[in-house]
């Protein structure tokens, strides 16, 4: 299997009286890089029952694209932006896909899944 690529899963919570400005932000942040080398998918959801909830849901093709995003002025300036209108730092969440194997449980016609915690999914 090809590298099933990295996923990141940021959440923010807007200041109160910031949700606009926190929206534009996020909404900024998304469209700039969606350009950035490796980046798959770059979108900013909001909470449908908490509206000063968002989060930036992103998949790159390989973790350095995300390190060197993560190191890229674009984000600095995001920061920076940031601070004042969310509480606290955003959470960072990192994900790679689970992946399964076959596994022999008695005869040669009984197999089960197995998701191996320590297997990654690297090119």
């Amino acid at each position: 299997m090809a590298d099933a690529g990295f996923h990141v899963l940021v959440t923010i919570r807007a200041a109160p009286g910031n949700l606009n400005e926190v929206r534009e932000l996020g909404l900024d942040l998304a469209e700039s890089t969606r350009g950035e080398q490796g980046c798959v998918r770059y979108d900013l959801v909001q909470s449908t029952t908490e509206p000063e909830q968002f989060a930036l849901i992103e998949e790159w093709e390989r973790e350095e694209d995300y390190a060197r995003h993560l190191a890229s002025p674009r984000v600095s300036a995001a920061l920076k932006r940031a601070s004042g209108i969310v509480e606290g730092a955003p959470e960072i969440h990192t994900f790679r896909v689970a992946r399964a194997r076959r596994e022999r449980i008695g005869s040669e016609d009984e197999t089960r899944e197995v998701v191996d915690p320590n297997e990654q999914t690297r090119a």
